[in-house]
């Protein structure tokens, strides 16, 4: 929606999404229009299935755009909530990118690096909650991706 809103032009919009309910809302949210191809949940439905190759096959510089938005639940300043009530450590609450859910980042991470080596004039996008708190995962972060800009939506 928001790239319709842009008047952004593109042939191909892939969609990465293992839930099944989200592949038929953002279906819906964006219905097939005459001059916009379908959103395209054919290629892979689970992130972590998606290799090296599986980029190259896309084929060299066909990638424009990325865009990512990983699960936040592992950087969540609400967790912290919870330690209240357990006396448990911010740190059991808020795993970061150990976490179940925040290794994803790293993936995601993973996936832009090649995206880019076979793009490289691919922009990109990845929304997460702001964790900068989190020294040393916000370091890694920042150290892979640069300096982000943050955007309050």
């Amino acid at each position: 929606m928001a790239l319709d809103a842009q008047s952004a032009q593109y042939d191909r919009y892939l969609a990465v999404e293992i839930s099944e309910d989200a592949r038929l809302i953002a279906s819906n949210a964006c219905p097939h229009k005459l001059d916009r191809p379908r959103l395209d949940h054919s290629w892979h439905s689970n992130m972590l299935d998606i290799t090296e190759q599986d980029i190259i096959d896309l084929g060299h510089n066909s990638i424009k755009q990325f865009l990512a938005g990983t699960p936040c639940q592992d950087f969540c300043k609400l967790r912290l909530i919870a330690r209240r009530r357990a006396n448990q450590k911010a740190s059991d609450l808020r795993p970061g990118l150990n976490g179940p859910h925040g290794r994803l980042f790293r993936d995601t991470i993973k996936i832009l690096g090649w995206v880019l080596k076979h793009n490289p004039d691919c922009e990109y996008l990845i929304e997460n909650v702001v964790f900068d708190d989190m020294t040393e995962d916000w370091k890694e972060v920042c150290s892979a991706l640069g300096s982000p800009v943050l955007i309050n939506a």
